[in-house]
């Protein structure tokens, strides 16, 4: 086996090496599926015996002891009381910094900013552009100004060849 090839602990298939990776993509999978299904007898059912938690979960006593030993697999049964970054008084929600009253304030405070930005954008983009004074405006001065404007001033792009005038 290279350097460049790690073998899962679990099946032996051969797959890349990533860090901190031991097991294949389908063993990583039912390993957390396992672990899930360990927490829930735990958390939701209240079991406490190996044999039982391993009837529930359809894994064996050494699986549920090797998971319950895995800091990973149990890091969601500790929960940890984080408090709100802005307020420093209610608890902060889940995945977020923030405790429900300080993110509803937040959105807020995002939509009122939005607003203004939009309603800037869309003054700049209806102002009138200063017209350029006009000098002397004559026929010549004219045809010369749409000339211009068109593309008459560009090649002609149809093809001439030996025939053609």
């Amino acid at each position: 086996m290279t350097n460049k090839q790690t073998r899962c602990r679990r099946c032996g298939k051969i797959f890349p090496p990533q860090e901190g990776k031991t097991l294949c993509v389908r063993c990583t999978e039912k390993y957390v599926e396992d672990a899930t299904r360990v927490r829930e007898a735990i958390e939701q059912h209240g079991l406490e015996t190996h044999e039982d938690i391993a009837a529930f979960a359809g894994v064996t006593a050494d699986q549920v002891q090797e998971i319950l030993d895995d800091p990973e697999s149990m890091k969601k049964r500790v929960v940890e009381e984080r408090i709100c970054s802005r307020c420093k008084e209610r608890p902060a929600q889940a995945r977020s910094e923030y405790c429900f009253s300080c993110r509803m304030d937040l959105n807020k405070a995002f939509g009122d900013a939005a607003r203004v930005l939009a309603s800037i954008i869309e003054r700049e983009m209806h102002k009138k552009k200063p017209e350029e004074p006009r000098k002397d405006i004559n026929l010549a001065s004219a045809v010369q100004r749409k000339r211009g404007r068109t593309g008459s001033s560009r090649i002609d792009p149809t093809p001439r060849n030996r025939y053609s005038s």
